[in-house]
């Protein structure tokens, strides 16, 4: 049995690239794992655990996995503190450029851009006068024009990754407040002048959807 044999038997998917990536490993290695919210994170250790330590029953892997979960008010979304400190202590983590915390003009969606208020054709509420009124909260330069937006039918690779962002979970498993409103975009901004990241925007932000990066260069 392959390692995707096994993830797809105990979830009925098949795994990431990064998750079978990480599984076949004789050895349990220290590893910073930077994955948006909804892509596994929490499959991904576990499966390679049990795959590496019970199925295989390799002793290069440990006999104990720990997991650290929050307080029980958020016992569905797991947080990690990967270290405090000021933006340009962590430009760099293990000599590789975090893209995240770079500066720019130029922002592409990393995760969904999820519109706070329900869409309207023009004004305020349109697509356009929400991510303007997103960055003038935050005190950022405005937009030079309207929001690019990518449509997932596009062949390229913006295209596919705006196929990939309906994968996202956008709303609770049990029960509670009402879900985001209607509508997820993947979106391309130039702004009036370079700001330094990190960027996020929109509905559920704070728990990492409406993240951008830099465009390449």
């Amino acid at each position: 049995m392959t390692f995707d044999e096994f993830f797809q038997r105990l979830t009925n998917c098949r795994p990431h690239e990064w998750q079978s990536r990480i599984a076949v490993n004789d050895v349990c290695r220290d590893r910073l794992i930077r994955i948006p919210t909804g892509f596994g994170k929490t499959a991904g250790v576990t499966i390679t655990w049990l795959w590496n330590r019970v199925h295989r029953k390799n002793d290069g892997w440990p006999r104990r996995l720990v997991l650290c979960l929050p307080m029980r008010t958020l016992v569905d979304i797991a947080v990690t503190l990967l270290g405090i400190g000021s933006r340009e202590s962590f430009l760099e983590v293990g000599g590789n450029a975090i893209p995240e915390l770079a500066s720019s003009a130029t922002w592409v969606s990393q995760t969904p851009f999820i519109p706070p208020r329900f869409l309207k054709a023009d004004g305020k509420d349109s697509l356009e006068g929400q991510v303007r009124a997103e960055l003038r909260r935050r005190g950022l330069p405005d937009l030079v024009t309207a929001p690019m937006v990518t449509l997932p039918s596009g062949e390229d690779a913006a295209g596919r990754q705006a196929r990939r962002f309906r994968h996202f979970a956008r709303t609770r498993r049990e029960g509670g407040k009402a879900g985001p409103p209607p509508g997820l975009f993947h979106l391309t901004l130039t702004l009036q002048s370079p700001v330094a990241g990190p960027l996020c925007l929109g509905w559920g932000c704070h728990f990492g959807l409406g993240s951008f990066v830099p465009t390449p260069p």
